[in-house]
């Protein structure tokens, strides 16, 4: 059972610099360079800055994503200017180097695609097996049949 939130990889096929997942954590980040988790372009050279975004997780809440990144991270349909956060929600599609900020394209619509991942939830939000069974045990009743 999935217990953690996850980005998934949606279009191309994964490389070392490009992962098919990868697990978020408070204070993860992502980029070119001097990041946790290294993404950088083959194609389109400087599509990520060196830092591009960081992920800020709370217990309970949804996970947010900061953006850090000259071209911008889009989550859902919202672009992230540099320093904008954004919650995820289970099934948003991220796409990490969007753009230049005055909307014109940094290279051709192909960059769109090279770093977009799905947000995979955690299969019961805050709850991992351990918790998940006790709070059953603390609350026996609420497992009765009616």
């Amino acid at each position: 059972m999935n217990t953690e939130w996850r980005l998934e990889l949606v279009t191309g096929d994964a490389r070392p610099d490009r992962p098919a997942s990868f697990t978020l954590r408070d204070g993860l980040t992502l980029g070119r360079g001097n990041a946790d988790l290294l993404l950088d372009s083959t194609r389109f050279g400087g599509l990520l800055s060196r830092v591009h975004a960081r992920f800020h997780l709370s217990p309970g809440q949804p996970p947010l994503v900061e953006n850090l990144g000259l071209n911008r991270t889009r989550v859902g349909t919202t672009d992230l200017d540099k320093g904008a956060r954004a919650p995820l929600a289970a099934g948003v599609e991220l796409v990490f180097g969007v753009g230049i900020p005055n909307g014109r394209p940094l290279h051709t619509c192909a960059w769109r695609d090279e770093f977009r991942y799905r947000a995979v939830a955690p299969a019961n939000p805050g709850t991992t097996p351990c918790t998940a069974g006790a709070a059953a045990a603390a609350a026996p009743e609420a497992n009765l049949p009616t």
